[in-house]
């Protein structure tokens, strides 16, 4: 879990990519593939209960796709719980604490249903957008686990991305009260 097991992982990784590899699984963890599948591919989003403070933080700072959607999320979030709410993504990435009690706190605010589900809406958009806009991945129908009903309505092509968190804050705050 240091930046030296991960300079070993991947010269080990890129060791193998060098030799023409088509596939290949790592004892650490690491697994390459690129052979075409036979099948159908299935987008599954998950339900209440997968949010944790700093989800997804790596990759929201990497791809302008995710931070897209926050902004999304943060506008329907405020629109639904008013302008003085908190913005849903200061819940999602709240500042750094030192002590227990204030990562508790946290925590407890993001697991919060009014929160809780448009952050996972905002982030399950997010990964989805990133992964079909900027690698290419091709679904073919999608599905999800209670609220992931709503970013699977969107992967599916049938709400566009504003009514998906519209949805998400709505269904948030009414399964909160």
């Amino acid at each position: 879990n240091s930046s030296e097991d991960f300079i070993t992982k991947a010269a080990k990784a890129t060791k193998l990519l060098g030799e023409g590899k088509a596939s290949f699984e790592l004892k650490e963890g690491i697994y390459f593939g690129q052979e075409t599948a036979d099948g159908k591919l299935a987008a599954v989003f998950p339900g209440q209960g997968a949010q944790s403070t700093g989800m997804l933080r790596d990759l929201a700072c990497q791809f302008p796709e995710f931070l897209e959607s926050l902004k999304g999320a943060d506008k329907a979030h405020r629109a639904t719980l008013g302008k003085k709410a908190r913005l849903l993504s200061d819940v999602i990435y709240p500042f750094s604490t030192f002590n227990q009690e204030d990562a508790d706190a946290n925590n407890d605010l993001l697991r919060k249903t009014e929160n809780a589900q448009p952050a996972i809406g905002a982030l399950s958009l997010g990964a989805y957008k990133m992964m079909t806009k900027r690698f290419g991945l091709k679904t073919e129908m999608s599905g999800g686990h209670s609220y992931g009903e709503i970013p699977a309505l969107y992967a599916a092509g049938v709400i566009d991305e504003a009514t998906a968190h519209q949805l998400s804050c709505l269904r948030g705050k009414l399964m909160g009260a």
